[in-house]
């Protein structure tokens, strides 16, 4: 499994490293904002990786977004999507579902996630930040379960989610309620 990960070195990054933590075979692409000649490396990783590719960090409907947001640069944008070989596709930033919606891509991605209290009050829920990061990380640790048993079918994720969130709780619905599959569209001739 190749990971992409875009660092943007706050708490929101830090929790989302569950999701990958202890599992096998990881090569991890890890962008920070100090990093230079990223974008060769990430899209050979990208064309490289068949199986599974997991991209995280913070985005928006255009891509996953560079650790520096003042550069107003993609790792993952329109142009190296169509490099994407791999069967498995997991997007988990703010606005994948858009971006995978937009460019057909067979994924499991994140629509809003509330990563902060500030996003969170932006969606009128009021919470402390350690009620959305007590939340984020249930989401993360059942992201990590799903991808230590290879059997789970991505398209399975969003229904054995709703057995382990606590979807009484505002943020956990929220999340949960943005969480999003697309099957492979035909018409998009670069994937497997």
């Amino acid at each position: 499994m190749t990971v992409i990960f875009s660092n943007m070195q706050d708490e929101d990054c830090r929790l989302l490293q569950t999701v990958w933590k202890d599992l096998d075979d990881v090569k991890l692409i890890e962008i920070t904002p100090s990093s230079v000649d990223w974008e060769e490396k990430v899209n050979e990783a990208i064309a490289a990786e068949k199986y599974t590719i997991l991209f995280a960090g913070h985005g928006t409907d255009a891509g996953l977004l560079f650790p520096d947001l003042y550069r107003g640069e993609y790792v993952l944008h329109e142009d190296n999507v169509k490099l994407i070989q791999a069967r498995k596709v997991i997007c988990i930033w703010c606005h994948a579902s858009a971006f995978c919606t937009k460019h057909r891509l067979n994924a499991f991605a994140t629509s809003m996630f509330l990563p902060n209290t500030f996003e969170a009050g932006e969606y009128g829920i009021a919470a402390s930040q350690e009620e959305v990061a007590a939340s984020n990380s249930r989401f993360y640790k059942e992201f990590n379960s799903f991808l230590k048993i290879p059997y789970v079918p991505l398209d399975k994720w969003i229904k054995y989610m709703a057995f382990h969130v606590e979807l009484d709780n505002r943020i956990d619905r929220f999340n949960y309620e943005g969480l999003f599959y697309q099957e492979q569209i035909s018409g998009r001739d670069y994937i497997n």
